[in-house]
């Protein structure tokens, strides 16, 4: 019975390809590009989830598959910038779904000044804002991911 609210709690943190994503571009670091989805956000002033979008080039190699991309489900204390992680969705060369792995930790230590979880808890505790304009879908941002990463 616990696994199946375990797995309904994940299934809401994890949308489908099908679902609506925005995703807007944060950073680019240690060999990836991340992006962040504005829809996915929720929480209060308190502790928010954010999710974020990692595409990777050359693509990851787990257990035999190619991963391009992760998605990766955060939450974040606002005031400290403590944060966990919730799960992470490995994402195939195409963009679908490769598996979905559940994350169950205590929170972390701060995210770190500079790096993009202190970007992330920024932009998800409303702290920093970004251009919808700039929005794009998850196969428009995988595709502008590797072009950044050639850069």
């Amino acid at each position: 019975m616990r696994m199946l609210a375990a797995l309904a709690a994940l299934a809401a943190l994890a949308p489908t390809a099908a679902s609506a994503e925005t995703w807007l571009a944060v950073a680019k670091a240690n060999g990836h590009a991340s992006y962040a989805d504005p829809d996915a956000i929720a929480g209060d002033e308190r502790e928010v989830t954010v999710r974020e979008m990692k595409i990777y080039d050359p693509p990851l190699s787990l257990e035999g598959k190619a991963v391009r991309a992760r998605i990766v489900n955060y939450r974040f204390d606002c005031e400290t910038t403590r944060f966990k992680i919730l799960s992470v969705e490995n994402l195939d060369l195409g963009g679908a779904s490769v598996d979905v792995i559940p994350i169950t930790e205590d929170f972390r230590e701060p995210a770190a000044q500079g790096t993009v979880g202190e970007r992330l808890a920024a932009f998800g505790c409303g702290a920093m804002a970004m251009d919808p304009m700039a929005a794009r879908t998850r196969e428009e941002a995988i595709a502008d991911g590797l072009a950044m990463l050639e850069q």
